[in-house]
């Protein structure tokens, strides 16, 4: 999955992930997706969420599954907590009629005890409370559960210690491909050379970011389209050599040859 802005995830979220203060919400397909939280989320950054959560299952197969994380949820204040149960009790019966839900919380936590007393409903869809994310995403998912649990928690990871200028670039990157430093350091509003420094800092650099981008990018299109090298190479903004230039650096392998080996 692909980082994006939230405008751009609920417009097409299949294979993307759009990130917040502390909450990263994805879906890896039309009939799979979920959150998870971390740290103290507020309640502005809820309402964020709820927005979100309001308008990308219009993008969802009629019947789909959702994976709520919040293991690492510190604690919930008491403005945040109303705004999730108003939320809860406004749109919660609405998406159950489409939506089984399964929430991995930590044993012992407010967040359990909060997870815990939702009712079950009856029927087919069903609201289900874990301690253990391979179960959920099992559940979910089948053998490959597990490796997509991996994914998740590693996206997850990365965003909560994600500094602020690749955060930034990651996310003007998601919009353009095209994108400069000089761009995105009037993004930020730094210099190029601060920019450039304090990524060196971070062990990173805005060409490793847009080449990590651009090939993300390329094997999504490769697996999800029956696009050509150059029209790959059009919308990532390079030629069709590069394209295979990148591939051969990257897998050892041409495009075409890494899209046959999985399919």
């Amino acid at each position: 999955m692909i980082e994006c802005p939230a405008n751009t995830f609920v417009k097409g979220p299949v294979g993307r992930y759009t990130v917040s203060r502390s909450c990263v919400v994805w879906c890896a397909s039309r009939s799979l997706c979920g959150l998870a939280f971390w740290g103290r989320p507020l309640a502005d950054e809820l309402f964020e969420i709820a927005t979100i959560v309001e308008a990308y299952p219009q993008q969802m197969a009629p019947t789909f599954e959702v994976v709520v994380d919040g293991r690492q949820v510190e604690a919930l204040d008491g403005e945040a907590l109303s705004v999730q149960m108003a939320w809860l009790w406004r749109h919660g019966a609405a998406l159950l009629q489409r939506a089984n839900i399964w929430s991995i919380v930590a044993e012992g936590t407010a967040v359990a005890r909060l997870a815990q007393a939702m009712p079950a409903l009856a029927g087919r869809f069903a609201f289900r409370v874990t301690t253990d994310a391979p179960t959920a995403f099992r559940a979910v998912a089948g053998e490959a559960g597990a490796a997509l649990s991996l994914d998740v928690d590693a996206i997850a990871a990365s965003a909560r210690g994600l500094p602020r200028e690749i955060h930034r670039i990651r996310a003007l990157l998601a919009r353009r491909r095209d994108a400069t430093i000089d761009d995105a350091a009037k993004e930020l509003g730094l210099s190029t050379r601060s920019l450039q420094r304090s990524l060196g800092n971070q062990g990173t650099s805005f060409h490793q970011e847009l080449v990590a981008i651009r090939f993300a990018t390329a094997c999504e299109l490769l697996l999800t389209t029956d696009l050509k090298i150059a029209a790959i190479g059009a919308r990532i903004c390079i030629s069709e050599r590069a394209v295979a230039l990148l591939f051969r650096a990257k897998t050892g392998l041409s495009p075409l040859a890494w899209r046959a080996k999985r399919e």
